[in-house]
């Protein structure tokens, strides 16, 4: 499968810089939109986020995964479904004991790509990455995806930082711009 990693917070939800009530989910204009055009293109659609509210005591792990479903379900009211999920609890600073480490998950680290790409069979050289952060970048790049930075959320000021040019592949206004990027530069791609 090919497949399109998406950074949740700043890239197709508004970034509340820790969203811990369902209530507070506002989508990034277009993303709507920017994720129905993926789907109808072939993409499958994994969301891999850092959730260090967790760590932090701000939330629990129960109360995220409570999140998660009401954003799934929101997400497949509007006809998009999703493949994967994945998230990090941790945060080696964190006042939880038992989610204070250091682990391979957090990003800029790949565990969660890695985990998502062993369990969903994703081919990462026909990939594709969209996060508003540098760290959402990285290891995705590693790993052979191709990847889009978006200036909404924290992605105006990554793209100040000389680590763009070597992990970040093309970058955009907007998911909206960037799923519009991914399916002109797949087509261009494979085209026989």
């Amino acid at each position: 499968m090919r497949a399109v990693f998406l950074d949740r917070d700043g890239t197709f939800i508004i970034d509340k810089d820790y969203l811990v009530r369902k209530e507070d989910i506002e989508f990034i204009p277009g993303a709507i939109d920017a994720l129905k055009l993926l789907k109808e293109n072939g993409f499958g659609l994994v969301i891999c986020t850092n959730q260090s509210a967790i760590a932090r005591g701000m939330m629990t792990e129960e109360e995220y995964l409570k999140i998660q479903v009401y954003l799934l379900d929101i997400l497949k009211k509007n006809g998009i479904e999703i493949d994967g999920c994945y998230y990090c609890p941790h945060l080696k600073e964190g006042s939880v004991e038992k989610y204070a480490i250091v682990c391979e998950c957090r990003k800029p680290k790949s565990g969660m790509f890695e985990r998502a790409r062993d369990e969903l069979g994703i081919n990462m050289r026909e990939s594709y990455a969209i996060g508003d952060s540098l760290r959402d970048m990285i290891a995705v790049s590693r790993l052979g995806a191709k990847t889009v930075l978006v200036r909404t959320g924290k992605g105006a000021k990554a793209e100040q930082v000389e680590l763009v040019e070597r992990f970040v592949d093309k970058i955009c206004d907007d998911i909206l711009e960037a799923a519009k990027w991914i399916i002109a530069d797949c087509r261009h791609r494979y085209k026989k």
